[in-house]
């Protein structure tokens, strides 16, 4: 069963290594793709594990990128170290003479020998693809296809299947025809029937004369009404009147309409503030109304998957207790390879406690392979900062600021 390996540094090609991977197990099955992330057991021997992997593969896709040599930190190149993994993949799959296609990631030439130990020297004389994020989808289709073209069942299975697939919608087509023909006389036939059976009832209505009653109705309500009016008038100043006097005779004290007012803003605070009948301090009402301001532009980095990541939080609406924000990633100095991309979100925000919950709903800029995430955090009382984590597997904490 042929299999296929991905070598790569997460420093400069690890996107275009994990959407490549995703597209092959898309085609062949996911035991028949080798990556390290999904493919390596907790605590097992790296060593090993690579070795095997490559000695069990027909074709091994190398991911060559500006840090693919890389510096450690005597300033000398990690291919230099017999223990380095990317120098172990490509040159176990060299030595057993298996299919190595390198890709040329983001404008990166292939190096020159004198710059490669001699394990790897035979790697410039293999035929290099390029991918960038310029034409990402392109060039990652292009790949794919490459691949599946040296595994060879692969591209029978997928040959076939598109061939199926172009029978299925000729034969749909000439079906549709086919019942359109068919059916199209009686369609006509249909129609008229249905007219002659109706014709009689709609003759029938106008026999019927029932303007005279309507008449009778719209004369006689307007006197019913104002027959109706005076009574009320004059049981509402009586009824209030008995109501003062009874309070007066019991010794009861009217509350003034001034204090009346007052009262529901003052319980409205106090439930806010969760101590229901008593006045929030000055520090609480500070509180909420910083905590109230959540709307606007926000920016930070989290880390997932190994690798550090720029992201803003866009709050563009705030009704009560839902918010709605745009969720921005972005590549940092350190990671300018990352691909950009953006999805709307909907949540709840406390303003009691600060607590936010956000969950993504639709992509705006999705690159191929990537999925969105869920978030939940905290608005500190100054209104300065929110802290959280992303609800992701292999994703960390985060920390935001107002901008």
């Amino acid at each position: 069963m042929s299999k296929v390996f991905i070598s790569y540094r997460r420093e400069d090609s690890f996107s275009y290594a994990r959407t490549t991977y995703r597209e092959l197990v898309h085609h062949i099955s996911k035991n028949r793709v080798f990556m390290d992330v999904d493919t390596v057991a907790p605590g097992a021997d790296f060593v090993d594990v690579i070795q095997k992997a490559v000695a069990e593969s027909d074709v091994l896709v190398a991911f060559i990128g500006k840090n693919w040599a890389g510096v450690d930190r005597n300033g000398k190149s990690r291919l230099n170290n017999p223990n380095d993994f990317v120098r172990l993949e490509i040159s176990a799959a060299l030595e057993r003479n298996i299919r190595v296609i390198p890709v040329l990631v983001d404008g990166m030439t292939m190096p020159s020998q004198d710059t490669l130990p001699t394990s790897l020297k035979t790697l410039t004389r293999r035929n290099a693809m390029e991918i960038s994020h310029t034409r990402f989808d392109y060039d990652v289709e292009r790949l794919v296809t490459a691949v599946l073209r040296n595994l060879g069942d692969a591209v029978d299975k997928r040959s076939r299947l598109r061939t199926y697939g172009q029978i299925a919608a000729a034969v749909a087509v000439v079906v549709v025809i086919f019942s359109f023909l068919f059916w199209w006389p009686k369609a006509e036939v249909a129609p008229i029937k249905k007219a002659e059976v109706h014709e009689e009832p709609i003759k029938e209505p106008p026999l019927v004369k029932p303007q005279p009653p309507p008449k009778e109705t719209v004369t006689s309500a307007p006197e019913k009404r104002l027959e109706a009016q005076p009574p009320v008038v004059k049981v509402q100043p009586e009824t209030r009147s008995e109501i003062t006097s009874q309070k007066k005779a019991e010794g009861q004290r009217e509350i003034p309409s001034q204090t009346r007012e007052r009262e529901p803003k003052q319980e409205k605070l106090a439930i806010q503030t969760g101590r229901t009948g008593e006045s929030p301090s000055n520090a609480q009402v500070s509180a909420l109304r910083t905590r109230g301001q959540i709307a606007g532009r926000w920016e930070g980095r989290y880390q997932c998957q190994g690798d550090e990541i720029g992201f803003s939080l866009d709050i563009t609406n705030e009704d009560g207790n839902h918010v709605a924000a745009i969720f921005e990633f972005f590549p940092l100095p350190e990671t300018v390879s990352f691909p950009r991309g953006s999805f709307r979100m909907v949540g709840d925000y406390n303003r009691n406690d600060g607590n936010l919950h956000l969950q993504s709903t639709a992509w705006i800029q999705r690159p191929l392979g990537f999925q969105s995430h869920n978030l939940e955090g905290q608005i500190e009382a100054s209104g300065t900062t929110i802290s959280g984590r992303v609800l992701t597997a292999g994703c960390a904490d985060f920390m935001l600021t107002r901008k």
